[in-house]
């Protein structure tokens, strides 16, 4: 994936949360080269359960993920890209949250 299409999700966004279909979309930028993106739900004693959260980081203008939370997930899910296995499934990962970001937030 390239990095221009995070960039541009990312402008889309006014404010780093936006609340919808019962949960928290966020894009947070933590560099010029890394930002996370998460979607999120708020658990029973007020904690933030990630659905997920992934991390990325630009290589030469390719978005690259490299890691994942899932507390969703049963067992929890966590990855980092150090087996080409781990690389697709979060490749894989990042796709499908860009997916539901683009299909609740961008085009509702």
């Amino acid at each position: 994936m390239e990095w221009r299409a995070l960039e541009a999700l990312s402008d889309r966004f006014a404010a780093e949360k936006i609340a919808r279909n019962n949960g928290c979309y966020h894009i947070k930028r933590e560099s010029a080269t890394v930002c996370q993106l998460a979607f999120s739900r708020t658990g029973h004693c007020g904690e933030t359960l990630y659905q997920p959260l992934i991390k990325v980081r630009r290589e030469a203008d390719v978005a690259i993920p490299y890691y994942l939370l899932d507390v969703n997930a049963q067992p929890i899910k966590r990855l980092q890209r150090v087996s080409p296995s781990d690389a697709a499934a979060l490749d894989q990962a990042l796709a499908a949250l860009i997916e539901k970001f683009q299909q609740d937030l961008v085009y509702a």
